[in-house]
């Protein structure tokens, strides 16, 4: 599973699958989350989600919230969902792994808020 990949990595992973938009807009605005993923299963899950992403912004406490979209739904180049407006776009486990090992990293020493 993804979570643990990622804690594995060193990161505070947890899982809110059984959590719907309501609960997880008053997570995001009651608590520091640095990243949010979205898995995403099937193609009609693609409607509404640059609705749910800009919606995620707009409630999260941490104005620099970045978000990882990945899931079987999701297959080609990253490009064609530029529209959605996430951060991240994996294709598999290992792009996602990705941004936490490396492009996060990266992103944060641009920015200077991060020794890693």
């Amino acid at each position: 599973m993804l979570v643990d990949k990622i804690n594995r990595a060193g990161w505070d992973a947890q899982l809110w699958h059984s959590l719907g938009s309501s609960a997880i807009m008053e997570q995001l605005s009651s608590k520091h989350v640095d990243v949010l993923g979205i898995s995403v299963g099937t193609d009609n899950r693609l409607h509404g989600l640059a609705d749910l992403i800009s919606d995620v912004r707009f409630c999260s406490i941490n104005p620099d919230i970045k978000i990882v979209i990945g899931g079987s739904a999701i297959c080609g180049t990253s490009v064609q969902y530029e529209f959605l407006g996430a951060d991240w776009v994996a294709a598999s486990a290992e792009d996602s792994l990705q941004f936490f090992q490396h492009g996060w990293s990266e992103l944060q020493r641009r920015e200077g808020r991060f020794n890693g």
